[in-house]
């Protein structure tokens, strides 16, 4: 069982706290439209809300994968943990063993033990959907090609998807001076998924291969994207010179 990497840092670690909390940011989200969804993973505070317009956009299903982002770039290009179920303060959650053995994904639980994109997806899945079970995919944007996208795609397209990324990180803190994110939300409206992968190097968007895999399921699906919802960290902390982007889109 892997235990919680974060709680007490991106997410209180109370149980009664960290309820009482994501039933307020569900509350306060407004959706309209049902499909798979790109999810911030900043700590709830901050990227919280938009995180729950994406959850509130999803249709109830048996088993939702998180694509995580695998921000030490530790192991391969695509991996699954070796873990049956992870815990947070709301409880077990199971990973979908059947999955684990249908997508043949290379195990290595390592990287997972010091990574928090997929984690602080989970008490949004917990509140809404209480009998789900999960499976967790981490990328790695050190090695990952628009062809593994487009492979893994195709893999996974029947399955009810969440994608964790942030987008931008602006300011000296990330020496990063260019805002990029509504060139960035505009090439995922448009499902560019070259342009998205050939200027990655450019931007700082930490969890793109999770935005490109999803992108590259809407074109197999035929699903249109739509944003949900959007802002900046700097909203909340008051740091016009240094913030990082969230974004809620559903492809529907």
């Amino acid at each position: 069982m892997r235990q919680p990497n974060v709680n007490g840092t991106f997410y209180p670690s109370k149980e009664q706290e960290l309820k009482e909390l994501v039933q307020k940011l569900i509350t306060q989200a407004k959706t309209k439209n049902k499909g798979i969804v790109i999810s911030p993973h900043a700590g709830l505070t901050y990227s919280g809300l938009c995180a729950a317009h994406s959850f509130k956009s999803l249709k109830k299903a048996n088993t939702f994968i998180i694509l995580g982002t695998n921000h030490n770039c530790m192991g391969s290009s695509i991996i699954t943990d070796d873990e049956n179920e992870w815990i947070t303060p709301l409880g077990n959650i199971k990973i979908d063993l059947g999955l684990k053995e249908k997508l043949k994904i290379e195990i290595n639980s390592t990287p997972f033990n010091y990574e928090h994109s997929i984690e602080v997806q989970l008490p949004f899945l917990q509140t809404l959907f209480p009998q789900s079970k999960f499976f967790p995919i981490l990328l790695n944007p050190q090695t990952f090609t628009i062809k593994h996208a487009e492979e893994l795609g195709k893999k996974i397209k029947d399955y009810s998807i969440i994608a964790s990324s942030d987008l931008t990180h602006y300011g000296k803190r990330f020496e990063h001076a260019s805002n990029d994110d509504e060139q960035i939300i505009n090439e995922i409206l448009k499902l560019d998924s070259k342009n998205f992968y050939e200027k990655r190097l450019n931007r700082t968007v930490c969890g793109w291969p999770c935005i490109l895999t999803i992108m590259e399921i809407a074109k197999l699906k035929n699903l249109k994207p739509e944003l949900v919802k959007y802002y900046n960290s700097s909203i909340i902390t008051n740091t016009p010179r240094d913030w990082v982007g969230y974004a809620s889109i559903v492809f529907k």
